[in-house]
């Protein structure tokens, strides 16, 4: 894979994709992120001036307007302005508020719109990389960045920017002030800073590297989890639940011990820098003790001018300490942000975006292959290609053949330019590929692919795909395209006919539909090259006929490449290559490679004789078999319930409702939860709280006492002993109370996020575990399909990260809110309660800004989930999406699903950010009218006419008792901002764990984690289908299987055969019990399949499905994988042993890291027929009684499918065996043959039988041995 380029990227305007000129900046610093958003910057500089400034004046005007008071009030000996001062200060409050007001505003459309704007970005990023991109990335894992980081991001850059520019800008005013009034004593104050802004830089950096470290292991749990849940029913057919819970969860325990570390490095960074603060206050109130009586660098320092010096250093040094929350949220977004940009910045070698090159007005369609080389970049060991030489003129038909990974995919997708070949070169009406541009070069090709991809639309929408960008497709031409693909008379029989959604990957379809779909899907768009990859090996033979007929009139007038191993479908071609190790070994007519009599004739030859077998086994059978009656003798069916129907809707909407109403008090379980597996941490952190709170007000005091001190010293004069004593003690009190306040923070901030991320880890382990265990028909539902649940599984545990510490939060709140309205009242109690008096009114404020962010937050995770959702789907489909030429479409698909959350940025904005401001207007209000009201009180107590040593004393301890009742309240109103932090996520919080609880919670039809159910010691594989009815849940009105009866004994073979759609895969589905039927019943050995345990009943199964499923890692791990849970005990040789068995050992033997070959994203790496030989590989290791083969032969070339044919048959021996089929060579051994049609067995009886009965199943045999 090439490095990394960088270019400068323009934002996305009008649903147009950014092109070349994609996003070229050095790193992820803040300005990277906000140049997004030029339109707002003015706004933004000016909100952030406002309030920084507002701030600073609200911040340093009550210190200064104090020194006034006692300087009016003690040595001139006059009445002062409080009014004045007050007002003075209530103005600048109100400023403040404004300036809240503005910045949150900014802030808030910033956060919103760049969250919004990088969500394009990366997307349209990945829809423009290219196929060897994706063949060294993993799908999971590029799909959960965007739900985390994006959302990490998001908090680094909203107020928490802001905030880190207000606590580095008040310190600066903070200083300057108090080295105006006393420069030395400032000095001092400020010889600690250094020490706590190391702390704050340590604390920083650790989160940033430990969340990087992390996030690798969390974003691999991510792609297990899309890749399993994306192929559930191969997991849970195989038993691998537990097996791929443990693998997750290994993951993400990693990810939580580098977490866990950084939670550690949060809580000691927190508590050193707190722990500097105080001994920053300890050191500057003793040296203050030295400026006040004279031997200080400044002369003449009055008592008042101390206070504000301490009073200016000491916020300034809190609002620095303020530093380490949004530096380390900013840390976290920069970390995350790496990943995202690391995407966004990349240039991809063949930008499936470049509006470069060449769009001539009309293609003809030759095509003209030179000295071909290529070697996948991922396996350059390996030739894939070697010198391959052949030209397809206009309007001829080129069939490529050979055995499955000789090299016939890769040509047909070097002709769409997914890579770029190693040598020689390639040309579309004799101009090279790359000058064309790629978009143009794509939409002339019209692809049908082996292993075709659906997306979660309907059909009309799948169909309609396959349009060109300017083409406009009315619905006559969707049916029109959908009747000559064979799909009309299917869809329409459907309720909701071409409105019918076809679920993730078309699971709600069989895969002959899928495939029907997909051609019309090419045929649609008029293609002036056809390429044909296994296009109809999907297909009954009926249909396969009925098709080819089709394709061959829409292949009149263009090129068309067809690869098949079903030979009959290829002996019209005008040219026919023989594949063999990349090379064309042969090449001609039909007829010319039959006279030629090399590879081609002995192929033709092996797939004739197969077919001719089917007439000898007639008179065999006759004389080897009794004759069986060839129709279905059943007792009397007792059919469905009449309203059936109503009963599953109804099941359906009872369930939704339950789910509404479930798990109201999640903060209570959660809670419990983490009470329960983290109890020493919980507890500790509680206490952490409980000591934060009261370590505040109880330093007040001492702080106050300390000042008492110092008013009541004469300039100077050197103090008394006592006075010294009293300095020295208070000192000595404030410094142990930072030495607790390190541990309080150690415990409150540290532990409660190292909880939090426990909390995550397990909450994430679980519900993947419990998603894992879901029945197949969860995942039916829409708002359950992959791209959605995978989301909610990232983000949703994420969200209750919340809810964790929040009940430490909430003790330190008490603890907070009880020390301070306690010791406020008892040091003036009038002024105590007046102020207490409008604590409801802050809490009222909190409250609404609580609904009001849960309410905003509520569309818009919706619409995440939503775009997240399309966002999966294209990824995992990226191929099939780049072949299509639809990047724009999925991209304008995305935008439009964000446009929910755009347009509430406007209305929100002004709603929260005035919520906002006002919770912030409390506590300086709180000031303003503490002030107010104290001295009102003093006023009262206090003759103001007499200057006596008397009146002195008395004032300054009812002075002191004022600021200790105002500044302990004021600790109070401080931890309303506090509370406004907690309750904008709590909402968020509160309704992703009631998602994740009900998942947790919910009862499962099919539950398969249950140990109850029967465990025969010896299974001989007995079938029965007793009268089965079967409706799928989603679509109850359509019944899928009606009465079917049929009982297959220990050893016996049967085989499945029928139009595609007719019930076949879904009469497996049932004895996998993916579903229950709607009536009758299935047994197994007579004990009815509901009665077994479930986990035994599957370890009786050995199942190679249509669409070979296999994993992200070795070929050896993937064999492995049939033997189930439990298992391990596996040598290599079983593994070889299957492998030979299925015909796959010499391919894995001649790669160059042999069976630990990992194979990629969902077999990437692998050929379709090798892909099922190693699926068939799988399921033999497992030695099952009962053994079901759906199509487990189609993508093999005739040889390899003779031999693994034959070997499936040994394997059959002493087995029970079922086998659906199109190609019916590859039944006629059956013991029976069930033939269906619309959920019905037509007919039953061996080969000969039903051979001799002429019926359906004698016309399709006659029909397949017409066409060789």
């Amino acid at each position: 894979m090439q490095d990394n380029k960088q270019t400068t990227q323009e934002p996305v305007q009008n649903g147009e994709l950014p092109l070349d000129d994609m996003s070229k900046l050095e790193d992820t610093k803040p300005k990277k992120m906000i140049s997004h958003k030029r339109p707002v910057r003015y706004p933004l500089l000016s909100s952030l001036s406002t309030q920084i400034g507002s701030t600073i004046f609200c911040f340093f005007n009550m210190p200064l307007e104090q020194q006034n008071i006692l300087n009016h009030v003690i040595f001139d000996s006059v009445t002062s302005s409080v009014n004045t001062l007050i007002l003075r200060m209530l103005y600048i409050t109100l400023g403040s508020t404004f300036g809240k007001f503005l910045y949150r505003f900014c802030f808030f459309i910033l956060s919103e719109r760049i969250g919004l704007k990088i969500r394009k970005l990366y997307f349209s990023s990945l829809l423009r990389q290219d196929s060897t991109f994706y063949d060294s990335q993993e799908t999971g894992t590029l799909t959960s960045h965007i739900s985390i980081d994006v959302q990490n991001i998001q908090k680094g850059i909203s107020q928490n920017f802001g905030l880190l520019f207000e606590a580095i800008a008040s310190p600066i005013t903070g200083y300057v002030i108090g080295f105006v009034k006393c420069w030395d004593l400032s000095l001092v104050i400020l010889s600690i800073a250094p020490f706590m802004i190391l702390g704050t830089i340590f604390m920083g950096s650790s989160t940033k590297v430990t969340r990087s470290k992390g996030d690798v292991y969390d974003s691999k749990a991510g792609a297990i989890a899309e890749e399993t849940l994306g192929s559930i029913r191969t997991v849970q057919s195989f038993n691998q639940e537990k097996a791929f819970s443990e693998i997750y969860s290994q993951n993400v325990k990693s990810a939580q011990k580098w977490f866990v570390i950084g939670g550690h490095f949060l809580g000691i960074g927190m508590g050193f820098v707190m722990f500097t603060i105080f001994c920053s206050i300890t050191l500057g109130l003793f040296y203050g003790t030295v400026v006040l009586r004279g031997d200080g660098g400044m002369k003449n320092v009055t008592a008042g001018a101390i206070l504000v010096v301490f009073m200016s250093n000491v916020i300034s040094t809190m609002s620095l300490s303020k530093i380490s929350m949004p530096a380390s949220a900013l840390a976290i977004s920069q970390a995350s942000a790496y990943k995202i940009y690391q995407i966004i910045d990349r240039i991809p070698d063949i930008d499936a975006t470049n509006t470069e090159g060449l769009k001539p007005s009309m293609c003809e369609g030759k095509v003209r292959f030179e000295g071909v080389k290529f070697n996948y970049p991922t396996r350059e060991t390996k030739s894939v290609l070697d010198g391959l030489d052949f030209e397809v003129k206009q309007g001829e038909t080129c069939a490529f053949v050979g055995a499955s990974g000789c090299g016939k995919s890769t040509t047909v997708q070097l002709l769409q330019r997914n890579y770029e070949v190693t040598e020689g070169s390639i040309y579309l009406d004799d101009r090279n590929l790359k000058e064309y541009n790629i978009k143009w070069l794509r939409e002339q090709i019209g692809i049908v692919m082996q292993e075709p991809s659906l997306f979660g639309f309907s059909i009309r929408d799948n169909i309609t795909l396959g349009a060109k960008e300017d083409q406009s497709i009315s619905d006559e031409e969707v049916v029109e395209a959908a009747k000559t693909a064979n799909c009309h008379e299917f869809i329409s029989a459907m309720p909701e006919g071409y409105n019918t959604v076809v679920g993730d990957r078309g699971s709600q379809l069989s895969g002959g539909q899928k495939q029907r779909i997909a051609i019309a899907r090419a045929l649609i768009r008029n293609p002036k090259v056809l390429i044909l990859d296994e296009a109809t090996s999907a297909l009954d033979t009926q249909s396969e006929k009925e098709v080819q007929n089709a394709l061959e009139n829409a292949a009149k007038g263009r090129t068309t490449i067809i690869i098949a191993h079903r030979l009959s479908t290829i002996k019209n071609a005008t040219k026919i290559c023989v594949f063999e190790n990349g090379k064309i070994i042969e090449s001609g007519s039909h007829a010319e490679l039959m006279d030629l009599k090399g590879t081609y004739y002995e192929m033709v030859c092996r797939q004739q004789t197969t077919v001719d077998d089917t007439s000898e086994i007639v008179s065999e059978n006759k004389t080897k078999e009794e004759h069986n009656d060839t129709t279905i003798k059943t007792d009397e069916a007792s059919g469905e319930p009449s309203d059936i129907e109503n009963r599953l809707q109804k099941d359906i909407e009872d369930e939704k409702k339950k789910m509404k109403k479930s798990n109201k008090r999640v903060f209570l379980r959660t809670f419990i939860d983490s009470l329960k597996h983290e109890y020493v941490l919980t507890i500790l952190s509680m206490i952490g709280g409980i000591g934060q709170g009261a370590i505040f007000p109880f330093y007040s005091i001492k702080f106050m006492d300390i000042m008492m001190v110092m008013l009541n010293m004469e300039p100077g004069v050197q103090p008394s002993d006592d006075q010294k004593k009293d300095i020295r003690v208070g000192c000595l009190t404030i410094f142990g109370l930072g030495c607790g306040i390190f541990l309080a923070m150690y415990f409150l901030f540290g532990l409660s996020f190292i909880s939090g991320e426990k909390l995550i880890s397990r909450m994430r382990s679980k519900l993947y575990s419990k998603l894992l265990i879901q029945n197949i028909g969860y995942f039916d539902y829409k708002e359950n399909g992959v791209g959605k649940v995978v989301t909610r599984l990232s983000s949703d545990p994420t969200n209750m990260k919340g809810m964790a510490g929040l009940i430490s939060n909430v003790m330190s709140i008490v603890s907070s809110f009880g020390f301070g309205i306690g010791i406020g009242i008892y040091y003036q109690y009038k002024t105590g309660l007046c102020l207490f008096a409008i604590v409801p009114l802050a809490l009222l404020v909190i409250y609404l800004n609580g609904k009001l962010n849960s309410a905003q937050s509520s569309p818009a995770l919706t619409a995440y989930l939503e775009s997240s959702s399309t966002l999966v789907e294209a990824i995992e489909n990226v191929r099939t999406v780049h072949s299509l030429s639809k990047e724009k479409y999925f991209y304008t698909k995305f935008e439009e699903q964000l446009k929910v959350p755009k347009r509430n940025i406007l209305k929100w904005a002004p709603i929260l950010s005035f919520v906002g401001a006002a919770n912030n207007f409390m506590p300086n209000s709180f000031n303003c009218y503490g002030i107010y009201i104290g001295t009102l009180m003093i006023k009262k107590s206090i003759e103001f006419n007499t200057n006596t040593t008397d009146f002195m004393n008395d004032f300054v301890v009812q002075f002191i008792n004022m600021q200790k009742s105002i500044l302990c309240i004021s600790m109070v109103a401080g931890v309303f901002e506090q509370l406004d932090v907690i309750v904008q996520d709590f909402g968020k919080a509160k309704k992703s764990a009631r998602a994740v609880f009900n998942t947790i919670d919910r009862k499962r039809p099919i539950d398969i984690s249950s140990e109850d159910g029967e465990q025969p010691n010896e299974v001989k594989g007995e079938i029965e289908f007793k009268h089965t009815f079967f409706r799928y849940p989603t679509r109850p009105e359509r019944c899928v299987l009606d009465d079917v009866s049929f009982k297959i004994k220990h050893g016996e073979t049967y085989a499945f055969v029928g139009a595609s759609g007719c019930g076949k895969s879904t009469t497996v589905s049932l004895i996998e019990r993916f579903y229950d039927p709607t009536a009758g019943e299935i047994l197994l050995d007579n004990i009815n399949i509901k009665n077994l345990n479930l986990e035994f009943l599957r370890k009786q199964i050995g199942m190679v499905n249509q669409e070979h499923v296999l994993f992200n890692e070795s070929i050896l791990d993937n064999i492995k994988r049939g033997k189930g849970d439990g298992d391990n005990n596996i040598s290599d040789e079983e593994v070889v042993e299957a492998a030979k068995t299925a015909n796959c050992h010499d391919f894995i033997s001649a790669m160059p890291e042999g069976y630990n070959t990992v194979v990629g994203d969902r077999g990437s790496q692998l050929s379709g027929g090798q892909k099922q030989r190693i699926a068939i590989a799988r399921a033999l290791i497992r030695n099952p009684k009962v053994l079901i083969l759906d199509e487990a032969t189609s993508a093999l070339d005739t040889q390899s499918e003779k031999e693994v044919q034959n070997a499936l048959e040994n394997a059959a021996k002493g087995r029970t065996t079922i086998i659906i089929a199109h190609r019916l060579s590859t039944i006629k051994n059956a013991t029976k043959i069930c033939v269906f049609e619309n959920g019905k067995i037509i007919e039953s009886g061996s080969h000969a039988e039903l051979m001799d009965l002429k019926g359906t199943y004698s016309t399709l045999v006659t029909s397949q041995k017409e066409e060789i």
